[in-house]
């Protein structure tokens, strides 16, 4: 039970810093008079480029399968929903940490519920 909790906050703090990095990283990156367009497809593409760079080491501490997808959907979304939200003037000031945190909680509870959805409840031993 031990390594559950273990690998149960590695998810929880890997995606939570994903979404914060990645939404600290488009805000000072993208200026906010690019359009809404341009925004979101730099933030998607570096949102992806900064996730490609954290798995190596995420993957060593938690596990290929258990970390990939929740991680790498969880910037894609940070970096395309933050990006658009800050060229269009709709990203409270200093923000954005927040929200790519919760960005990063919705996302590894979504792919959690999907996973229960799609295998049922494992019993284990």
């Amino acid at each position: 039970m031990s390594d559950r909790l273990y690998f149960l906050l590695g998810d929880l703090l890997a995606n939570i810093g994903m979404g914060m990095l990645v939404g600290w990283s488009v805000t000072t990156t993208i200026p906010p008079s690019w359009g809404m367009l341009p925004g979101m497809l730099l933030g998607m593409l570096l949102g992806m480029l900064i996730s490609l760079l954290l798995l190596l080491p995420l993957v060593i501490l938690l596990g290929a399968m258990e970390v990939m997808i929740p991680t790498m959907l969880t910037a894609m979304l940070a970096g395309m929903g933050i990006s658009m939200a800050h060229t269009m003037g709709h990203l409270p000031p200093d923000s954005e940490l927040i929200t790519g945190g919760g960005v990063g909680l919705l996302t590894l509870l979504f792919t959690w519920a999907m996973q229960y959805h799609l295998q049922g409840e494992q019993h284990h031993g």
